[in-house]
């Protein structure tokens, strides 16, 4: 579809843990009908050198399917294409979030009040199935 059928959003999504545990941040629309075509996303965390990477969620998946993780204090992308030798290449074109498909940052937090981030360029269509 083309770019002008939707549009476009910029966002930051937060999530923040509550104590030493896996803290998850998705990236998902907030109500049936509503698609995200994923132009750009990262997920980043200030949490330092801890485990962290992307989960993809769907009712086949229900507790979600570990798409890749690394650990270190880097921004990390969700693989949408070629990313180099050091992540993997899935997929050529855009992914799309729906209300019960979608991918999910996480990160290992080492305490509480640690924040997880999802930056994201999306272009948003409402009232599709």
């Amino acid at each position: 579809m083309n770019p002008l059928n939707g549009r476009m959003r910029v966002m930051g999504i937060e999530g923040t843990s509550e104590g030493a545990e896996a803290t998850f941040v998705p990236l998902r629309p907030p109500n049936v009908g509503t698609q995200w075509e994923i132009i750009w996303v990262i997920g980043r965390q200030n949490d330092g050198a801890v485990s962290h990477g992307w989960y993809w969620y769907d009712p086949e998946h229900p507790v979600g399917a570990l798409l890749y993780t690394v650990v270190g204090a880097l921004d990390i992308p969700l693989p949408l294409g070629a990313l180099g030798a050091e992540l993997p290449n899935v997929s050529t074109n855009n992914w799309w979030a729906t209300y019960d498909h979608y991918p999910s940052y996480y990160f290992q937090a080492s305490a509480a009040g640690k924040k997880g981030t999802v930056l994201a360029i999306v272009i948003e269509r409402v009232g599709v199935g």
